[in-house]
């Protein structure tokens, strides 16, 4: 086929954002190429002369053949406004995806509003929430009737259930499940695994630790930590600033917490 080495778009072209070191961020992770008049008719219908396409590195391409390329689907189609959105994803019609956002294969978005510079990874479910700017979503999570502030980061495999509210600046770790009605606070981090129940909140800066889970209807004040492993039970309040609950026992809390 043509010159593979085609650099007429380039990495920088697509994505400006720095300091992220996230596959779908990492400038190797994809190749790009401009169809020639030449290659569109051995590429197959769908390719057409002029448009340029990005392939994931990973897949191996320099030792592809000409008819290796012409059933291909796992293209990344490059938009007006430098997004890039995989030819295995599936996007209904009230979807909108702001500029630079990189949406993986497989992953389904319905009647969704993403920002500038988002990721949605493979796999992954997103269905009636407002995304803002700067958000990355990890592989196979679920997000559903859910507001994303800017610049928070959710990690694979994540639940967030519906009429939640997540704040700019926080920082979900893998697995973790919000079970709907929840408000996390910005700037604050829940660890892999941890659990939020219904209509639980989070005030600003709380951290929760790996394995660590809220009650349903409960609320941990604005800076606040829970330990690995701890639980904070149904509708109590966790008073504010370094009070922590640790694990597997409420005798040893602080005595300015009212658990």
């Amino acid at each position: 086929m043509a010159d593979q080495a085609n650099e007429t778009v380039t990495y920088d072209d697509v994505f400006d954002r720095q300091g992220i070191d996230e596959s779908g961020r990492s400038p190797e992770y994809f190749f790009f190429y401009t169809v020639t008049e030449a290659d569109a008719p051995e590429q197959g219908p769908t390719q057409h002369a002029g448009e340029t396409y990005a392939i994931p590195r990973s897949l191996g391409y320099e030792d592809w053949h000409d008819e290796d390329w012409q059933d291909f689907d796992g293209r990344y189609n490059i938009h007006e406004n430098g997004s890039m959105i995989s030819e295995r994803a599936a996007l209904d019609a009230d979807v909108s995806v702001g500029s630079r956002t990189l949406i993986h294969s497989e992953a389904i978005i319905k009647t969704a509003r993403l920002g500038r510079a988002c990721i949605v990874g493979a796999r992954t479910r997103l269905e009636k929430s407002s995304v803002y700017d700067h958000v990355i979503i990890g592989e196979s999570g679920k997000i559903a009737e859910t507001t994303i502030w800017q610049n928070v980061q959710i990690g694979a495999g994540a639940i967030v259930n519906e009429g939640s509210e997540i704040r700019s600046n926080v920082v979900i770790g893998n697995f973790v499940r919000l079970d709907g009605q929840n408000t996390i606070g910005a700037g604050s981090k829940i660890g892999t695994d941890a659990q939020v129940g219904k209509g639980a909140d989070l005030e600003r800066e709380v951290t929760l630790d790996e394995r660590s889970s809220v009650g349903a209807y409960a609320t941990v004040s604005k800076g606040s930590r829970v330990l690995t492993g701890a639980h904070v039970k149904e509708r109590k309040l966790m008073m504010r600033t370094r009070t922590i609950v640790y694990p597997d026992t409420y005798k040893r809390a602080r005595k300015s917490s009212s658990l």
